[in-house]
């Protein structure tokens, strides 16, 4: 797991790793790509002379287009090329302690949050999902605690685990390792006698897609 490894503690396993199924995550990148290419071709038919037959300078016309090309190139080629390379950098990893996030095109950047940081936790199925994840994605939200502002205010964060496959069983194994070991920093399992060992810190990962 690269820059994971470095950062887990001896006793920490991975329960699951993941990333965004491709189809639902690349659909701005799609979209991206047929609305450049409408660019591209709507400029180059002026261009051309077209729609009213009527030939102008080149020169003048390309530098007057030129904003048109650049923006086309961007939205065909750019921007989905970036997107693509994002969602190779991009995975996630749940803990036994903390959920991780890797992400960056051109810096690596990893997002670690413990368990006892995060106070609420949501799944959304979006339409996106619905139609290029055929109903069996979704993305897992994780609200965490933040500091309190001058106001009393908490500066909340947001994590998404976007377009993962199997977002329910997923959710389902974090919101039970988050449990037990939110449980056993309140009530340490160490310190239980025998005959109340307290919750399991042993899990089987869901199986994957």
């Amino acid at each position: 797991m690269g820059d994971i490894d470095t950062i887990m503690d001896g006793d920490e396993t991975i329960l699951w790793q993941g990333k965004p199924a491709l189809l639902p995550f690349f659909a701005g990148g799609l979209l991206s790509f047929v609305f450049g290419i409408g660019v591209l071709a709507i400029a180059a038919n002026f261009l051309a002379g077209q729609p009213t037959g009527q030939h102008t300078d080149p020169i003048a016309a390309f530098l007057f287009l030129s904003p048109f090309f650049l923006a086309g190139f961007l939205l065909a080629v750019v921007y989905p090329l970036w997107r693509l390379l994002a969602y190779l950098r991009l995975s996630y990893v749940i803990t036994t302690k903390r959920v991780v996030s890797q992400h960056g095109v051109i810096e690596h950047d990893v997002v670690m949050v413990d368990f006892d940081q995060i106070a609420n936790a949501s799944v959304d199925i979006s339409l996106t999902d619905i139609f290029l994840g055929f109903g069996r994605t979704g993305s897992v939200s994780l609200i965490t605690r933040g500091s309190l502002d001058e106001k009393g205010n908490e500066d909340q964060t947001a994590i998404l685990l976007s377009h993962i496959h199997r977002p329910y069983a997923v959710f389902g194994l974090f919101h039970r390792a988050e449990f037990d070991v939110k449980t056993d920093i309140q009530y340490p399992n160490r310190l239980r006698p025998d005959t109340n060992p307290g919750y399991s810190t042993t899990y089987t990962p869901p199986p994957q897609p």
